[in-house]
């Protein structure tokens, strides 16, 4: 506010006090209905019939009321707030419903020492959706948030609608004898509407067997009390590429001017031209899966261990493939890669009761690597990421940094020459690259190179538990163990969002008017309006973004009954409990290592409660 109460713009020309209290109301209504009937039946012994039928209706409503507002400046001067420079009333309607169908049969059979078990089914669902939008602006009567109250030569509307539908048969068979040698084979057919007649259906088996050696009569138990070895090899199948009919090349309708020869002035028509360009031989991804593992269990069951290994190569990878930007098109998927994928699996727990203690603990690891096998196209590169053959899958890729310049003198090689600058406009201050190839100059097209791998490696998580005398305690925590992250927020303090950067990223940058000894020290370089030096896509930003975050800690007191007898409840309990709490790591402080930089933070909540059952 100013002195004489009027609001006043701030940074970024704005008052959000201001834009709180006078730029209208937003109101958003969800409503949603769904249901599910389900039929039984058994014929025969052991064999069920079972039909189901699940359909669900959502409904959005939305209506924004945004008002006009001024904020005022130093001089006296008013300004209309950033984006609402005219009072306008816009509303939106969604409509959704899908439908699910089942229809499937189990059959268990028991002969002696033999378990079989059948199973065959039918699925298939549907999904539909309808959006529509109006909205007029220039509104006189500010106060009377109704569309038809708006000037018609500045309405607006909008419309869209789509679908999607799939259809699977499969079907599964179980043995086991005497609960020792275990097979199981399963095989689906899926068709989905995504993709063109004669491409649509695909086909995918899977075998798994299994073997419990702690059963056989030769095994002695007294330390080991389960063992037992899997292995698997199947393939699934996806079609989950976003949009409705890839298949299909896309128009987009308009409006445009064409000259009226006998009027002389131009009249406004409707346009339609293709935007999309689609490969209609466009079908499944598959992925095959090979797996090894082993479940263990020792000291009475205490304690228990498992192991998984996998191979997983994905054949037809639906990805987008690169046209010239003169064809004019935006860049269609199509089947167009390989990729092979390995990883593994550990979990640990042990639990015990000593006395009236009784307590457990639990860990889990788990780490993967996806590398490109064949692409169709020599390379895909997204902004700072890069996809070809032999690369991690969206590897990291952009310049070698070698720091910050220190000072002028830091401009010039051992032989007094210039060394090679990304622009012409680097000096002290900016971040030096790299020159890979040795021309003496940084280019974009020799001087880039793979930065290593985006995705997180050995994720974690675990849980404690304990209860003694009617309290209990239950903390459970994950992380990443490593991560090759990507921080390009400090640069924005010389971006044009300068008013959104923290003070203490600021003042980490290097300064004309410090020393060497204390620029030396800083993390980031100069601010300056030289942008295509400091957002270079490089290593400089990159960093280990592991983190490890207290997801849960619950303390709890139950009353004894003795007590809740006489409150005439069958059980009270006291609690307090913890939730999301901060994370360690090297993000800097106010950022969040599960935050994507859009949205909402993920927020800690502090919860007492009381639990009563009658």
């Amino acid at each position: 506010y100013w002195s004489d109460g009027r609001f006043a713009d701030g940074k970024d020309g704005d008052n959000p006090i201001a834009q709180r209290d006078l730029s209208g109301s937003m109101r958003r209504q969800n409503y949603g209905v769904g249901g599910k009937l389900q039929l039984v039946l058994t014929p025969l012994k052991g064999l069920t019939l079972t039909g189901l039928v699940a359909p669900h209706y959502s409904f959005y409503k939305g209506k924004d009321h945004r008002k006009r507002y001024e904020v005022y400046r130093i001089t006296g001067e008013p300004i209309p707030g950033t984006n609402f420079s005219s009072t306008s009333v816009s509303e939106t309607r969604n409509d959704n419903h899908s439908l699910t169908k089942q229809l499937y049969a189990n059959y268990k059979l028991q002969l002696k020492r033999h378990s079989i078990g059948l199973m065959a089914g039918y699925e298939d669902y549907s999904y539909k959706w309808e959006n529509e939008g109006a909205s007029r602006t220039n509104y006189s009567l500010v106060n009377f948030p109704y569309l038809d109250l708006g000037p018609e030569d500045y309405q607006f509307n909008s419309g869209n609608a789509g679908h999607n539908a799939y259809r699977s048969f499969f079907g599964r068979m179980m043995y086991s004898w005497a609960d020792r040698y275990m097979l199981q084979a399963n095989i689906r057919s899926d068709g989905s509407s995504r993709f063109a007649e004669g491409h649509r259906w695909g086909t995918f088996p899977s075998v798994s067997a299994g073997w419990v050696i702690s059963e056989e009569p030769w095994f002695n138990k007294s330390v080991v009390d389960f063992l037992k070895l899997r292995g698997s090899i199947g393939q699934l199948g996806n079609e989950r590429i976003g949009s409705e009919f890839p298949y299909q090349a896309k128009l987009t309708f308009g409006t445009g001017f064409i000259p009226n020869a006998s009027t002389g002035a131009s009249d406004i028509v409707q346009t339609a031209y293709q935007t999309d360009y689609a490969f209609k031989d466009l079908t499944w991804e598959t992925t095959t899966t090979y797996g090894i593992g082993a479940d263990i269990a020792l000291l009475k069951n205490s304690l228990r261990a498992s192991v998984d290994y996998y191979h997983k190569k994905t054949t037809d990878m639906l990805i987008e493939v690169g046209f010239p930007s003169y064809f004019g098109y935006n860049a269609p998927q199509n089947n167009a890669a390989d990729m092979n994928t390995t990883g593994w699996d550990f979990e640990l727990s042990w639990n015990n009761q000593i006395n009236d203690f009784h307590y457990g603990v639990s860990f889990n690891l788990s780490d993967y690597r996806s590398r490109m096998g064949y692409m169709a196209e020599r390379q895909r590169i997204d902004n700072n990421r890069i996809t070809e053959e032999g690369s991690y899958y969206n590897e990291w890729y952009g310049y070698k940094s070698m720091g910050i310049i220190l000072n002028e003198q830091a401009m010039l090689d051992e032989n007094g020459n210039q060394i090679p600058v990304l622009t012409n406009n680097d000096k002290a201050g900016n971040i030096r690259y790299q020159d890979i190839d040795g021309d003496g100059k940084i280019t974009a097209s020799n001087d880039r190179v793979r930065l290593g791998n985006s995705l997180p490696e050995m994720q974690y998580g675990g849980s404690l538990w304990g209860e003694w005398k009617g309290f209990d305690f239950n903390l459970s925590f994950q992380g990443i163990g490593h991560q090759r992250a990507y921080w390009s927020w400090p640069g924005t303090p010389f971006n044009y969002q300068a008013y959104a950067s923290p003070l203490n990223l600021i003042e980490s940058h290097w300064s004309p008017t410090a020393t060497d000894e204390e620029n030396a020290k800083v993390k980031y370089p100069k601010l300056t309006t030289n942008n295509a030096n400091i957002y270079a896509n490089s290593d400089f930003y990159l960093f280990n973004g592991a983190y490890m975050r207290i997801k849960n800690i619950t303390l709890g007191y139950t009353l004894p009954s003795e007590i809740t007898k006489k409150l005439y409840v069958n059980q009270l309990r006291f609690y307090f409990s913890a939730n999301d709490l901060p994370a360690f790591s090297k993000y800097p402080k106010g950022y969040d290592p599960e935050w994507n930089r859009s949205g909402d933070l993920l927020l800690s909540s502090y919860i007492f409660g009381l639990n009563v059952s009658f």
